[in-house]
């Protein structure tokens, strides 16, 4: 059995991973699913609106693409970060850059 939450709905029971009951919904910041009794694990989706100077700076940065790959199309525009759960303090001493980045998003 699992359960599900977003910033619009309250927890409710849902299907699970793959389940459309637990997506992010048009107004939705955050989707959370906690399966199992007893479980600490929870799957955390977060919607990060696209800040494109961001984009900028990074497609200025990136290499060229290999040929043929894409076909002239730009690349992806997908960031995917996991981070264990930290003590903010641990996370300031030793992840400095991804907070940096974290922060312009």
């Amino acid at each position: 059995a699992c359960s599900c939450a977003s910033t619009t709905k309250d927890w409710r029971p849902c299907m699970g991973r793959g389940s459309s009951t637990w997506e992010l919904a048009g107004g939705d910041d955050f989707a959370m699913i906690q399966c199992g009794q007893g479980v600490v694990a929870v799957d955390l989706h977060l919607r990060i609106p696209r800040s494109e100077p961001l984009a900028r700076a990074h497609l200025a940065k990136a290499p060229p693409p290999l040929p043929g790959a894409g076909r002239g199309r730009p690349p992806g525009s997908v960031l995917v970060v996991e981070l264990d759960s930290v003590s903010k303090a641990y996370s300031e001493r030793h992840f400095p850059k991804t907070r940096a980045l974290l922060s312009r998003l």
